[in-house]
């Protein structure tokens, strides 16, 4: 119990004074001079479109190793995937000249950053000890509850960022193009933790019924983005190289699909089908961080 408080402490006390502007002051400004406005804005909401999606991941990756599948594998995505969201968490809020990103100056969104940070603390702390395989139930209930929580901020986050900086700095339809491909790759590490969760009874019907919603949602989005969108919006029709890519995409779905309306239906969650879920997840996530690139440098 002491490792748990202290870690999570440590966790929350390292990004609160990094968004506090108590840590690295002034660091990188010279390099950050150089980064075009309308590049961060890309850079920004694309690099937060993956903190949503190492949200999920770690959770997924999590659970995974929990009932042993690909346990070793899938321990170190988790463990990684917490390393990373912290960092990107510290970049979003101060700015990273190698990531093309500036500090973040409007004080909406930095108020949702420190209240990411208050929520995940526990999160990604208790991915780790998972990851290392202490399963104390404290542990993993730090780890399940607070990981919905999080996104919910996260996406009341990324909204006004897209609302800023899809206004001020570059194409709405652009911003919001990047905002849905990015979903896209957070919703398949989403749906392979609702699947893990309801193979281990958490969360019951309710989970089933999340897992029917965000496989729906991975759909319709995808065929929203194949539309684009009237009057620039989502940046109009896809281009070849973006179209491209999104067949990539659905083709990657397409299996993936079908073993989850499986189980939504009511279908047995097998060994069998938990590893191959989680393996053409990865599929998934390769080709829809291949797209969000695409729309990124547009």
């Amino acid at each position: 119990m002491t490792y748990i408080i202290s870690a999570v402490s440590r966790s929350f006390l390292t990004v609160a004074l990094v968004l506090a502007g108590l840590c690295g002051a002034g660091y990188g400004q010279q390099a950050w001079a150089e980064v075009d406005a309308a590049q961060n804005a890309r850079n920004r909401i694309s690099l937060a479109a993956r903190q949503r999606m190492l949200s999920q991941r770690m959770a997924k990756s999590a659970c995974l190793s929990m009932v042993s599948v690909d346990a070793e594998v899938e321990a170190r995505r988790a463990h990684d995937a917490a390393t990373s969201f912290d960092e990107m968490l510290v970049s979003l809020a101060e700015g990273n000249a190698e990531q093309g990103l500036l500090k973040e100056t409007y004080p909406d969104v930095r108020a949702g950053l420190a209240r990411t940070a208050a929520l995940s603390s526990g999160l990604t702390a208790s991915v780790r000890q998972i990851a290392a395989g202490d399963l104390h139930t404290v542990v993993v209930w730090l780890m399940v509850s607070r990981n919905v929580p999080a996104l919910t901020e996260m996406n009341a986050t990324m909204e006004l960022m897209e609302a800023h900086y899809g206004t001020a700095q570059i194409d709405p339809g652009i911003a919001a193009a990047i905002v849905l491909a990015g979903r896209q790759g957070m919703l398949s590490q989403k749906m392979v933790k609702e699947l893990c969760f309801l193979s281990i009874g958490i969360g019951g019907a309710d989970v089933r019924e999340a897992l029917a919603d965000t496989v729906d949602v991975f759909d319709t989005a995808l065929h929203r983005l194949f539309r684009g969108g009237k009057d620039g919006a989502l940046g109009g029709k896809p281009k070849p190289k973006q179209r491209g890519q999104l067949r990539a995409v659905k083709k990657s779905w397409k299996p993936m699909k079908q073993m989850l309306e499986e189980v939504v239906g009511g279908g047995e969650i097998t060994e069998e089908i938990l590893r191959d879920a989680a393996r053409q997840s990865e599929v998934v996530l390769q080709e829809a961080d291949a797209l969000v690139l695409l729309y990124t440098q547009d």
